[in-house]
């Protein structure tokens, strides 16, 4: 469809993206500022003031050279107009496929034009290479990288420029779950990059011209309408613990030798915890050591209630008071593994929706659970496997499934990603986050590394203050930078120093 079809055009050290869908299928190129008025106007003095013009014949886009600008233009690689001189020929007409890139050289500077019939969302950005470190990471998470790609399949450290001793620039892949495609292949080992190479990171262009990266933020509108798009949602789990206190049991001992005392000594785990989480939203759990993850996550999911002093709503029920109510909407996957061995993994998943779905569900019912549980988490292709021969990844998708299977819609997890590789920690989250965002279930996962913080909508901190468990922080993992004004990697630290300073 025409209205689909644009030109990214990077001129003058900027990079900005028009579409072709007005007026009568012919735009004019040509120098602004000339007085001829062009429809698409080129800052560059190099450019001639008729440089050319782009045509739709017969719904198909063409691009014309004029003959008599100054430093014609190339299709691709190859010469139109005067730089088609000494006998290169090259006709001065070219239909457009997608991907065509027509350039304008003079010297060192280059204006490109870039046609392609889908339209790219998000800004453009220029990122200067000359004065840059001889390296230049790009990833998800921006406390370890120049160029930030909020994109929930991005890595952390996904791609990285280097900048070799003949001066010249090369890109390599880390190892990353998208890979890294430059000139619509994909980069095997580290790739030279020309003037014009076009890096693909999921839905990311990138364009090296003329010493400069200039990149287009796909998914940084995409993650504006998604923050609208959560904040829509309906809050599911509201919490405004003042206390949380157990019985002490080093005080046993003493309780035992005084036979007139009634009132056992209690020890407190939280105070003052006030959370609200929204449904179909991914939450990290995080805290210093003995800050009382394990404790806050129990009295959200139900399991430890004893001692609760105020309230804790799971979609309007006080768990409190109506725990049963609700309790089969929320389930529990502890980090050990509870899965049976000997079993594959569909026997293992009916087994599951068998023991946990209501009395009386029929087989066909739980059959398709297991079906829809199986695609979900991508265990297809492993389905009649036993659970023995499974990977970690593997092993930790079944250990959901045994709760999703039984259509939970709040999933608590103790350390999913533990013992994880780096890539299966990258696919574990992906999986957790379609799940949430896609089928509105709201996972909390208490984790410890923070190498992909930015894949979750939310992340909660717990401090420890006097021994107690208080709450550091409740927001969006960017929200938590700009908090405590260092990069998340170094939050700990911070909070282990001076923890008082940042309870809420």
């Amino acid at each position: 469809m025409e209205q689909d079809r644009v030109l990214i055009i990077i001129d003058n050290g900027f990079a900005r993206q028009i579409r072709l869908d007005r007026g009568e299928g012919q735009w004019r190129l040509g120098r602004q500022n000339s007085g001829t008025f062009p429809d698409i106007p080129l800052s560059s003095a190099f450019v001639s003031k008729e440089h050319g013009i782009f045509r739709l014949v017969q719904g198909v886009w063409t691009y014309e050279n004029n003959p008599e600008n100054r430093f014609g233009t190339w299709y691709n690689s190859e010469p139109l107009g005067r730089a088609a001189e000494e006998g290169r020929g090259g006709m001065g007409q070219r239909t457009l496929r997608d991907g065509d890139a027509l350039t304008i050289r003079a010297g060192k500077e280059t204006v490109m034009l870039l046609y392609r019939e889908h339209p790219l969302e998000g800004k453009w950005t220029a990122f200067r290479t000359e004065g840059s470190e001889e390296r230049i990471y790009v990833g998800s998470n921006p406390d370890y990288c120049s160029i930030c790609l909020p994109l929930p399949r991005v890595s952390a450290r996904n791609t990285v420029f280097v900048r070799e001793a003949d001066r010249r620039w090369y890109v390599e892949d880390l190892g990353s779950l998208v890979g890294t495609w430059v000139n619509g292949k994909k980069a095997e080992g580290r790739e030279y990059l020309h003037n014009g190479s076009r890096i693909h990171i999921d839905k990311c262009l990138m364009i090296y011209l003329d010493g400069i990266l200039y990149y287009n933020e796909a998914g940084s509108e995409d993650a504006a309408l998604e923050r609208d798009r959560l904040n829509s949602e309906r809050i599911i789990l509201s919490a405004k613990i003042h206390s949380k206190k157990v019985n002490d049991k080093r005080s046993r001992g003493l309780l035992e030798s005084i036979k007139n005392l009634v009132v056992p000594v209690k020890k407190e785990l939280l105070h003052d915890v006030s959370l609200d989480i929204r449904e179909g939203t991914l939450v990290a759990l995080l805290g210093t050591a003995g800050a009382g993850k394990s404790t806050v996550m129990n009295c959200l999911n139900g399991m430890e209630l004893g001692g609760v002093t105020g309230s804790i709503l799971y979609d309007g029920v006080d768990l409190k008071k109506h725990f049963s109510r609700v309790q089969y909407q929320i389930g529990s996957v502890p980090q050990q593994k509870v899965v049976h061995p000997s079993l594959t993994v569909r026997e293992e998943l009916t087994e599951a929706a068998v023991l946990r779905l209501p009395a009386g569900t029929g087989r066909e019912e739980i059959r398709r659970r297991v079906d829809d549980t199986i695609n979900v988490l991508g265990l297809k292709n492993v389905e009649n496997s036993r659970v023995v021969k499974l990977s970690g990844g593997e092993m930790g998708r079944v250990n959901v499934g045994i709760e999703l299977v039984a259509d939970r819609k709040l999933l608590c997890l103790d350390e999913p990603d533990a013992g994880l590789s780096p890539n299966l920690k990258k696919e574990l989250f992906i999986l957790l986050r379609n799940l949430a965002h896609d089928k509105k279930v709201t996972i909390l996962a208490i984790i410890h590394d923070v190498s992909e913080i930015y894949m979750f909508d939310q992340m909660i901190m717990m401090v420890k203050v006097d021994n107690v468990g208080r709450l550091a922080f409740s927001g969006t993992p960017r929200e938590a930078k700009a908090r405590f004004h260092t990069d998340i990697k170094n939050i700990y630290e911070i909070l282990e120093a001076e923890p008082e300073k940042y309870i809420l």
